[in-house]
């Protein structure tokens, strides 16, 4: 299986309960809209980790190969520069392909792989919008049909990761205010460009509608989504959390990310020459302006992703949101620099470009991960580190594995990944580890209460020990708080039902995973049920553990 991110879990449980007719927020919550659970239906039917990365593997692949076709289109529309026998949209496609799959995350097979899907295929729409539009056959309804198309994907992009939203309004703002300035001088109406704008919002409400759709058919549906959607998720965002660092923070952060051990401001040395050189030349002839207009909306867009991180929060495997748009400003780069070279040069230029991204990839994909001894000892230390933990997840899998449909259920609050192979439910509405018992510390309100999130120690108790569990899976992890062995115990021990560690009989060792098994009821126990609140130990007694 290999290691991967832990969110990959939740989305695989997600995934699987969709296919059982369960929405998220429903009866599970986690901080993703409802269009990464539909995403994880196909990976959840494959049922394995490594079918999943090859999946998104091949999304990839499919993905770069649109890039290459758009690329070549906003060369023959004059959007960006290339010679003629410059292969500029094969380095578009390696690049794309290079970046998704050896940054943080990529091989996790994360959610940001969908979104930059849903990204390209929207600038897809867009070079193929501009390439009619050069076409003056072309009826104008039928570019618009282009635009509602790329509207459409632009929104299933940020409803996959809504930092997006943020880097994708300053663009589409600069595009249109380009848009309107340049279609001036050239006598464009306005009612034109309000026809465009609304022929974008019109496909991202298409997008919206199919996103959020499905909860009108759900009970209590529109009340759940707006909760879990919007109202946590802005709870979340506004509470006071730990200072992660400001914009600029974030653009160096986003800039020193590394492939093959070099890092992206290196591959960014020769593209910014080539805009510098370009943007001499237009103030010196006043013309191929638009040419850099490619380069100012990634560039922008690497800055909205870094104001939304400033704002939320930053994983390292958010790196992959700036995928595409360091792709295009390399690209562009590439083709301005090309474009300013003398014709004898010219393909001497372009070959040595190509012989250093080669290069680069051979390195990475071959010396870094097969030839390096210290590579390979970096792997072995790994495995090693990792074969105890693994062993014993093997361990408690068998071991739920063994019992008998009546015994089956089990609750594993801080590692997912037994539920969803499994096929077993979970008592915790929350269904991330950083949800399940102790939500960021949210503090109870309107949208608390629908979700049914374990905001009070008493509710997190309640569904770890819910009736349905004869398993109670611990994993020991760094979280603190009601991620501690002692919270558990007092969880247990103030339970209606008896409870008894299961751990050595079981062959574990206790230092990653321990196992609490319900106890059958003698004549003389009293009914299993949930307690009262009243009826638990006070918050003082909890804070004492």
């Amino acid at each position: 299986m290999g290691s991967y991110d832990i969110d990959i879990d939740t989305f695989f449980f997600l995934g699987w309960k969709l296919t059982q007719g369960s929405l998220l927020y429903t009866e599970h919550f986690d901080s993703k809209w409802p269009i990464v659970q539909y995403l994880f239906v196909p990976s959840a039917l494959l049922g394995s980790i490594r079918s999943h990365r090859m999946l998104v593997f091949l999304l990839n692949a499919a993905t770069a190969l649109v890039l290459a076709r758009s690329v070549a289109s906003l060369g023959r529309s004059g959007w960006i520069a290339a010679a003629p026998r410059f292969p500029l949209p094969w380095v578009a496609a390696a690049l794309y392909l290079l970046l998704s799959q050896k940054l943080v995350g990529g091989l996790s097979g994360h959610i940001h792989h969908y979104a930059n899907t849903f990204l390209v295929l929207a600038l897809a729409c867009l070079s193929r919008e501009l390439a009619r539009r050069a076409d003056q056959r072309t009826p104008p309804r039928a570019a618009r049909g282009w635009l509602v198309a790329a509207g459409f994907w632009l929104f299933l992009a940020a409803a996959v990761r809504p930092n997006l939203i943020v880097p994708l309004l300053l663009t589409t703002l600069a595009g249109q205010l380009w848009r309107f300035v340049s279609g001036r001088r050239n006598g464009l109406a306005t009612d034109a460009l309000v026809m465009e704008c609304l022929a974008m919002a019109g496909g991202g409400l298409l997008g919206a509608l199919l996103t959020f759709g499905p909860y009108a058919f759900v009970p209590d549906g529109p009340a759940r989504v707006w909760a879990g959607a919007v109202a946590v998720l802005l709870e979340w965002s506004g509470q006071a959390m730990q200072d992660q660092g400001t914009t600029l923070h974030f653009l160096r952060q986003m800039s020193v990310v590394g492939i093959a051990g070099i890092e992206v401001w290196i591959l960014m040395i020769l593209p910014l020459l080539g805009l510098a050189g370009w943007v001499r030349r237009v103030k010196g002839h006043g013309s191929g302006g638009r040419l850099l207009l490619l380069p100012l909306l990634a560039t922008l867009y690497l800055l909205g992703l870094a104001i939304s991180f400033e704002h939320t929060h930053y994983w390292g495997h958010y790196d992959l949101m700036s995928v595409l748009p360091y792709t295009l400003l390399i690209v562009s780069g590439i083709g301005l620099l090309d474009a300013q070279q003398r014709q004898a040069r010219s393909q001497a230029f372009s070959a040595g470009i190509v012989l250093v991204l080669s290069l680069i990839l051979a390195y990475n994909i071959v010396s870094a991960e097969i030839w390096s001894p210290s590579a390979a000892g970096q792997r072995s230390s790994r495995l090693a580190a990792t074969a105890r933990l693994a062993g014993e997840w093997s361990l408690v899998r068998n071991h739920l594995a063994a019992q008998t449909p009546d015994r089956r259920g089990f609750i594993s609050p801080q590692d997912f990944s037994l539920h969803w192979q499994l096929h077993q439910d979970a008592s915790t509405v929350g269904v991330h580890p950083s949800w399940s018992l102790e939500p960021y510390g949210l503090s109870a309100s309107w949208a608390t209460r629908r979700l049914g999130l374990a905001i009070t120690d008493a509710q997190a108790c309640d569904q770890l020990v819910a009736a349905g569990n004869h398993t109670i899976v611990w994993k020991d992890t760094d979280r603190g708080g009601r991620h501690s062995e002692s919270f558990l115990r007092h969880c247990l021990a103030t339970s209606t039902s008896r409870w008894t560690e299961i751990t050595a009989r079981v062959g574990l060792s206790g230092e990653d995973y321990k196992l609490f098994e319900r106890q059958p009821r003698s004549a003389a126990d009293t009914p299993d049920q949930p307690m009262p609140v009243r009826q638990r130990s006070s918050t003082s007694a909890i804070e004492r553990i």
